[in-house]
């Protein structure tokens, strides 16, 4: 089989240039009124090309769309990547045939190749379709119900093989070696995806290993707030009656630079924290943003390693957010005071890799990885917490505040322009930082200024994972883990699906084997 991974990719300046030109094209096929059934007798290559115009810019816009969709892919990889053969010998094809218009010629003059062409683009679409359903769990989710993923897979690359066959590109799949190379990628893929659905936790996946609801709300919840229609629900507005005095006071009930977070205990059981909340409605950016955070923030607490949100309450005036009770504070502020022990780390970058996790299956991205917005309960449990930054995966890149302040565990990208959309890779990078921050304890490049930080980590270097005699054996794996995951996140090769896999297996291993 040839390999084509090594051909050129779309970059999203390509894709977007390409869908500027494909409008152009579809427009000049409406102004042609062409339509099936319309091929007409032309006098040259030039002209009997023409009512290909229109399709070739959709079927090139498409074919880009699959190649975006391959590289950012966070589930079924292996199965995506097979499609994105077969898209990639379709881009080769299409050029051969621009550039090769004479050859061509009689074909385009033909009927049943102009009608060939509408179905090469229509499987093509239903490539891309397919690719990005089963790029994420929620699509995924869809052919565990109703129809195999190797049915669908089979059923598209018959109809590619015959489309392919029908207009004569001499290119093809069909080969018994490719078969066998299909068969092991969906038989590959569908068994780390199973295994993958019966570990996950985090509130991702309910008893029946379909995907929670919530997420799903979640998701629809966040495409119309980014559509400017608003928010769906209110926050619950809690009575100050409700929240009362701990019955054990404790120095640490007040906290924060002021001491204005104040514990609380909502109906005598629940320990919450009390945080002043400004909604600011002259500031009409400012106040439509919070307003929306505090509508996901309502949301996220279904799952159990984010932060849970109560509502807001009015307390002496002043408005309040009602949130979980974090005892031990932030992880950099535990990490400062005590040693974390290695079977707690390896515990603490599990839960936060789910919560993460969680969030990418409704298609949130948090923004802003780091220790200081991971909040510890007297168990030690991991939240995940500040949500201010978080934002759909296809919603508008946000100009991240204080740069200086987070350039740590800057993604590289996000480093050269600002302006470039924060991605699935972006994340990836962040956590592996987190977790370097959480195995050493300490911020990485610490001292460092942002022009250093940035001059170090644009030449490809990253901090150093250098670790001290291990303890025992089960300390020494804890450490090989958390060096595969940071170095796996540092240099943004794997997805998120491979380091929570790769997490929760070794988490397994270690602590019930």
């Amino acid at each position: 089989m040839v390999n084509v991974h090594d051909t050129l990719s779309a970059t999203p300046e390509i894709l977007n240039g390409t869908i500027e030109v494909t409008k152009s094209v579809v427009e000049l096929g409406s102004k042609l009124d062409i339509a099936k059934g319309a091929i007409q007798v032309v006098g040259n290559a030039a002209d009997s090309i023409t009512p290909f115009i229109p399709l070739i810019g959709l079927a090139t816009t498409i074919i880009n769309e699959v190649i975006s969709i391959y590289q950012q892919a966070e589930y079924n990889k292996k199965i995506i990547s097979a499609l994105y053969d077969r898209t990639k010998l379709a881009e080769y094809a299409v050029d051969t045939l621009q550039r090769r218009k004479k050859f061509y010629e009689s074909n385009f003059k033909r009927q049943d190749w102009y009608d060939a062409f509408n179905r090469f683009v229509d499987v093509l679409k239903d490539i891309r379709n397919f690719a990005k359903e089963i790029s994420t769990i929620r699509g995924y989710q869809k052919y565990l119900k109703s129809y195999s993923i190797k049915d669908k897979f089979e059923e598209l690359s018959v109809k590619y093989d015959t489309v392919m066959k029908d207009l004569n590109f001499t290119l093809a799949v069909s080969n018994e070696e490719q078969r066998r190379y299909d068969n092991e990628c969906l038989m590959d893929d569908v068994a780390e995806m199973k295994e993958f659905l019966q570990n996950i936790d985090g509130g991702v996946i309910n008893t029946n290993q379909m995907m929670n609801t919530v997420i799903e709300e979640l998701r629809l919840m966040r495409i119309s707030l980014e559509s400017g229609k608003g928010p769906v629900t209110k926050p619950k507005q809690i009575a100050q009656s409700d929240l009362t005095d701990p019955l054990i006071a404790d120095d640490s009930d007040f906290r924060g630079s002021n001491k204005k977070i104040v514990r609380k205990s909502y109906k005598t059981t629940i320990n919450v924290a009390c945080i002043p909340f400004v909604l600011n409605e002259m500031d009409q950016e400012g106040y439509d943003r919070k307003d929306k955070q505090l509508v996901i923030l309502s949301k996220l607490s279904e799952c159990t390693n984010i932060l849970k949100f109560y509502g807001l309450a009015n307390l002496d005036g002043l408005n309040h957010l009602v949130v979980e009770w974090a005892q031990y504070g932030t992880l950099r502020e535990t990490y400062e005071a005590y040693d974390i022990p290695w079977t707690r780390k390896l515990h603490i970058a599990t839960d936060i890799c789910r919560a993460i996790t969680f969030l990418h299956s409704a298609e949130i991205y948090h923004h802003d990885l780091r220790c200081e917005n991971v909040m510890l309960t007297d168990h030690l449990e991991p939240k995940l917490a500040n949500f201010e930054y978080a934002r759909g995966a296809s919603g508008t890149t946000s100009s991240i505040g204080d740069l200086m302040r987070i350039v740590h565990w800057l993604a590289p990208e996000k480093m050269i322009d600002k302006n470039t959309r924060y991605t699935a890779k972006c994340e990836i990078f962040s956590f592996g930082m987190l977790l370097w921050e959480l195995t050493f304890e300490v911020s990485p490049y610490q001292g460092w200024d942002m022009d250093k930080v940035q001059a170090h980590v644009l030449q490809g270097k990253r901090e150093k994972i250098t670790f001290g005699p291990a303890a025992n054996e089960r300390e020494s794996d804890i450490q090989k883990c958390l060096e595969y995951v940071i170095r796996e996140g540092m240099y943004k090769i794997d997805t998120f699906f491979w380091i929570n896999s790769g997490l929760c297996n070794n988490f397994r291993f270690i602590f019930f084997f």
